[in-house]
């Protein structure tokens, strides 16, 4: 029961705080092309990404099955982490894109995160 109710506490905080982001997102949406993105992803990185992009819907499928309330908690914890990874890596992305403008010269002020951040809304909706 322990277990169950510090879950749960844990995924109110998690979705509270990704609706705060999600408000962000929308003052911030500016945003790298995907191309450019791509160009600076390695094929380790793809073939991650490929994975994730899976996972996520082996779990929402497994979500659409009957399950005992404690495995979907489970199901549930394990598709916020890998949206958190998703967007980590969409943001280490986004960054590496940043850097090579700046090293080519371009004046740029902030990083965009236009990208990185839907991945952030999309944990919102649990």
């Amino acid at each position: 029961m322990q277990k169950i109710t510090s879950l749960f506490y844990f995924v109110v905080i998690f979705v509270l705080f990704f609706a705060f982001e999600d408000s962000m997102a929308k003052n911030n949406s500016a945003s790298y092309k995907t191309s450019e993105i791509r160009s600076v992803e390695t094929n380790k990185e793809t073939q991650i990404r490929k994975l994730r992009e899976q996972e996520i819907t082996q779990i929402r499928i497994a979500l659409g099955r009957r399950a005992p309330k404690a495995r979907r908690a489970d199901l549930y914890f394990r598709l916020a982490e890998v949206y958190l990874e998703m967007y980590q890596a969409a943001f280490f992305l986004e960054g590496r894109v940043h850097e090579n403008q700046v090293s080519s010269g371009k004046r740029v002020k902030t990083m965009k995160r236009g990208y990185s951040m839907p991945f952030l809304s999309r944990n919102s909706g649990l």
